[in-house]
């Protein structure tokens, strides 16, 4: 968050109606006894207008909570409010699309979302370009003229024209003023490498009247049209973009999708709230940022947008210090005390323990942490953050990652031959007497190289651990 709180968890979807009241679903179930979070409260979330999170009883459920209920993440309800679970609700003015990297079904989605709203995207001027050299500039593409999947592959075809003409261009200009500097250069200079005569080039100017100029990027606005007197008018418009967050980086005034596709306008901060079952909630950066301004590390924690407006964080909270006040007793006598993250973070263990009334940790799950199915998970509390509170949404998903995308790819083809050895080493180790017997050397050779194939795998994570890891 902007206040340097990290809050861990996994994300649930949710309603929210015209009143901005909050029904909460959770698709996933929640183990046996468990009908949904807080079943035991029996309450619902509110945000009111400030973005804060309060309880309200069930009785205040509007009726119309479900209605428009769809699989696809959105919907409305019957006064035509946009229903969000956990969804980037953008209201948008304009789009900008990158010729070279655009996606068709992100392309496909927003004209799609734009027609049901009776909008369209339209060019905001008129495209004047070049993609040959030997024709002269032409319209490729008329102001007002409506966004489409066809007109977008076949400019982007004459993009790619310019994009390869040009640099065939400089490729010549290049090679020709290399030529010219070698045959002017002494014998004894022309020896040098390049990174030190580079700086001698001249390029010859006649090659630029080839260059081309087509632009990649196109914006285009959002108008509705209507009917007056006879006559189409065009207006104006603002389309209500629905977007996942796995595919979007947003900003308060710009919404970047995966494709480099640009939306312009601004985020409808009451539909776009996070709300998630938090499994861990760290406080130790605000304490970190509090010790290095000399301020009270608990006054600064009390002082956070979580603790001001979640009363069951902030109880959580209460009852973590209590515990810790023991510990510190504990750790005392034995001249140690509490480390930092036994002081500054709550996990899910804690959690389901405060719930439980247990003073000592009684669940775990083994190495795979906190499971959101499990029956316990009805102690994690319900967090619901507005997104302009928000200063990193973790999106840890290869789409958006360039490190976790090479990390899952790597990692997972090494498991797969670790897998592969040892499937061979086991089955010379079970299976391999009787080729033992019968045939030493041969199963001493297969066993060699079989050995080999484990060393060389054992050398891949030698250099795989530090650059992945330690790097």
């Amino acid at each position: 968050m902007n206040d340097f709180v990290v809050i861990e968890g996994h994300t649930h979807k949710f309603i929210i109606d015209g009143a901005g009241h909050i029904e909460h679903h959770h698709p996933e179930g929640h183990g046996e006894g468990h009908d949904g979070a807080h079943s035991e409260k029996e309450e619902k979330h509110s945000a009111n207008s400030a973005g804060a999170a309060h309880f309200v009883s069930s009785e205040e459920k509007p009726d119309h909570a479900e209605e428009g209920h769809s699989d696809d993440g959105h919907g409305k309800d019957k006064e035509g409010n946009i229903h969000s679970f956990n969804q980037v609700v953008f209201e948008t003015e304009s789009v900008i699309v990158d010729l070279e990297g655009f996606y068709d079904p992100v392309i496909r989605d927003l004209m799609a979302q734009s027609q049901d709203l009776g909008l369209s995207f339209v060019l905001t001027d008129t495209l004047v370009a070049q993609h040959d050299p030997n024709k002269e500039g032409q319209v490729y593409a008329e102001k007002g003229e409506r966004l489409s999947l066809s007109s977008l592959k076949k400019l982007r075809q004459f993009y790619f024209e310019a994009k390869a003409n040009n640099a065939s261009v400089k490729t010549k200009q290049n090679r020709d003023a290399w030529a010219k500097l070698r045959k002017s250069l002494p014998k004894d200079e022309n020896k040098k490498p390049t990174y030190m005569l580079k700086d001698q080039l001249v390029f010859d100017t006649d090659y630029d009247n080839f260059i081309v100029s087509f632009p990649s990027i196109l914006k285009y606005e959002v108008v509705k049209e209507a009917e007056v007197d006879g006559k189409v008018v065009v207006e104006d418009a603002t389309a209500t973009i629905v977007l996942k967050p796995r595919e979007v980086r947003e900003k308060a005034e710009s919404a970047t999708l995966r494709d480099g596709t640009i939306l312009e306008g601004h985020m409808d901060s009451k539909h776009s709230q996070i709300e998630m079952a938090a499994d861990a909630i760290d406080f130790r950066f605000v304490a970190q940022r509090a010790e290095e301004q000399n301020i009270d590390p608990e006054e600064a924690i009390q002082n956070t947008w979580l603790m001001k407006h979640n009363p069951e964080v902030k109880e959580l909270w209460a009852k973590h210090n209590e515990r810790i006040v023991k510990l510190s007793k504990e750790l005392k006598a034995e001249g140690k005390e509490p480390t930092e993250t036994e002081r500054y973070r709550m996990g899910w263990q804690e959690f389901v323990n405060i719930g439980e009334g247990k003073e000592v940790m009684g669940v775990f799950s083994g190495f795979a942490g906190p499971n959101h199915k499990k029956s316990y998970s009805r102690h994690f509390p319900e967090i619901i953050v507005p997104r302009e509170e928000i200063d990193l949404e973790s999106k840890f998903t290869p789409r958006w990652n360039n490190y976790y995308a090479i990390y899952f790819l790597i990692t997972g083809l090494h498991g797969l031959h670790v897998i592969g050895g040892i499937i061979v080493l086991g089955y010379f180790l079970f299976f391999g007497k009787k080729m033992y017997l019968s045939d030493p050397e041969r199963m001493a050779n297969r066993v060699e190289v079989c050995g080999l194939f484990w060393h060389f795998v054992d050398l891949v994570w030698i250099f795989l651990f530090p650059i992945l890891y330690l790097m």
